[in-house]
């Protein structure tokens, strides 16, 4: 019988006692860009989704996934500003709601 972590598609290496050893590999982060949303995701999974977390890192899709909501979070932004922009005469404000928000382009 195989283990759940055979079924979905890990190996084993035989060490020099017997024991089996699983074939781990590391995505390194620095593949995807990580923003202020994806940090800011990341930090709610950990305090609040351990177990989605957990899960995410050692699969090796966390920064994947960050980078994707990083992407989908700042395109929301900016059709927030754009809407915002055609509701509000006084850049002023505008600005002040951007500078507010972390965000720097």
């Amino acid at each position: 019988m195989k283990s759940l972590y055979e079924q979905t598609g890990g190996t084993y290496s035989e060490n020099e006692t017997g024991h089996l050893i699983p074939n781990l590999t590391y995505t390194p982060a620095e593949q995807f860009s990580i923003g202020i949303w994806g940090q800011r995701r990341k930090k709610y999974l950990k305090e609040y989704q351990r177990g989605l977390y957990d899960g995410l890192l050692l699969t090796g899709k966390l920064y994947q996934h960050l980078s994707v909501i990083d992407e989908q979070a700042q395109e929301r932004y900016y059709v927030i500003v754009a809407q915002m922009k055609k509701h509000r005469e006084s850049p002023s404000c505008l600005n002040s709601i951007i500078h507010s928000s972390g965000y720097r382009k």
